[in-house]
């Protein structure tokens, strides 16, 4: 007997019956399909009476989350709500490294992940509220469930700003319960964020830095880039070129104009932080295959047409022993370019890149999937509000190495 475990809860014994065995399925101590602890048994650990537990029982399957089977038990059901919602006013921000307007709505990673972790939380969403914002204001568009007790907040950039993500005081006076940054790499602005205090989960972004401080889930290329480059070795292939991905610097302030942003950022760009994780993934595999993986074999460029084109005519032009037999790239966008430009020189070359949806067209890509990392953000955003004081957790995605040939010829 323990007189312990209901004193976090308030309200008729019932209700604290009902709440502590939310908890536990929340919580995943209760998986779904798990058989719950007899009534007898809950009389015993919770101290509780004989009708308490059978309201509490009736009322958890009349919301659909637990199944109850005569003279076998009660079950967690499959698929339940996120109950975490019911009966809370719950206030989610979004936030984006661009601005948040109709445009970006559609066809984009940020769009994308946006209303995948909105599904998959399944919070039954009204039309997007474009309210009018000023222009010296982060960008912002907004959702309320039917009941109103829910509300989810997208924001990103001023309209005119190219810093890369929303301004810290429009968050502030936002009161988020929790805060879902997407892709945002400001480490300095990040740092800022998380010490006002708000839960804040990274989405495809993990630093060590963060360890401690922030929920973080990212692709893991280990699995998707490794088996790639052990398929390509498996050929009887040395030469295997990495093209990573540059990325444009944020502005440094909220002045500075279009123009001149992308002539700070052509002299001041990074390197993709997600690419210097595959880069490091290709190089164990390659070891693994006791292969060569000099510096001449790594390459970065921005994801654009004319920079890929030149690039692959650089590699084109090699003399045909030092020319890469197969390139593994950030992207399959770098992939499918370069290997343009090395068919019209009449050559071969293989290729595998990331990419965020299945494909018939590739031969060989690595799949990033965003409805798995959709998914699991939406599991740490009720996690994190359920319980507010938990240890962080740094979460990766794997990523898969897909071979449509074998596929076909299996």
């Amino acid at each position: 007997m323990n007189n312990k475990l209901l004193l976090e809860f308030e309200g008729p014994k019932y209700e604290k019956v009902k709440a502590w065995i939310r908890k536990q399925i929340i919580d995943g101590d209760l998986p779904v399909g798990s058989l719950l602890p007899s009534q007898e048994e809950l009389l015993g650990m919770l101290n509780v009476g004989g009708g308490a537990v059978r309201r509490a029982l009736d009322d958890l399957k009349k919301e659909g989350l637990i199944i109850r089977k005569k003279k076998v038990g009660s079950f967690v059901a499959h698929n339940p709500k996120p109950l975490i919602f019911e009966n809370r006013k719950v206030n989610i921000g979004i936030i984006w490294p661009r601005s948040v307007i109709p445009d970006f709505m559609q066809g984009n990673y940020y769009a994308s992940m946006t209303r995948q972790i909105l599904n998959a939380l399944d919070l039954d969403l009204n039309v997007t509220d474009w309210t009018p914002r000023m222009e010296s204001q982060s960008t912002q568009c907004s959702w309320q469930n039917n009941s109103g007790n829910i509300q989810v907040i997208c924001m990103g950039d001023p309209i005119h700003s190219h810093v890369s993500h929303p301004r810290l005081e429009d968050i502030k006076c936002s009161n988020f319960d929790v805060i879902i940054s997407i892709c945002i790499e400001n480490e300095v602005w990040l740092k800022e964020l998380i010490e006002t205090g708000t839960p804040v989960i990274l989405v495809d972004f993990a630093k060590e830095i963060f360890r401690n401080k922030s929920d973080q889930i990212f692709f893991d290329p280990t699995p998707g880039y490794a088996d790639a480059v052990h398929y390509f070795a498996g050929l009887g292939f040395s030469r295997i070129h990495f093209v990573g991905d540059k990325a444009l610097s944020p502005a440094p302030t909220g002045n500075m104009g279009r123009e001149e942003w992308h002539e700070y950022s052509s002299i001041n760009h990074t390197i993709n932080p997600d690419s210097s994780l595959r880069l490091s993934a290709i190089h164990h595999a390659m070891h693994e295959c006791n292969l060569p993986h000099l510096d001449k074999y790594i390459h970065h460029e921005f994801h654009r047409e004319d920079s890929l084109i030149k690039l692959g005519d650089q590699l084109a032009s090699l003399p045909k022993d030092h020319r890469p037999e197969a390139i593994v790239s950030h992207s399959n966008y770098h992939c499918n370019v370069i290997a343009d430009v090395f068919a019209k020189a009449g050559l071969n070359l293989k290729s595998a890149g990331a990419i965020y949806e299945l494909s018939e067209e590739d031969d060989t890509y690595i799949y990033a999937n965003l409805n798995t990392m959709a998914q699991t953000t939406a599991e740490l955003v009720i996690s994190r509000l359920n319980r507010p004081k938990r240890i962080p957790f740094r979460l990766g995605v794997p990523m898969i190495f897909m071979n449509n040939k074998e596929q076909a010829s299996g």
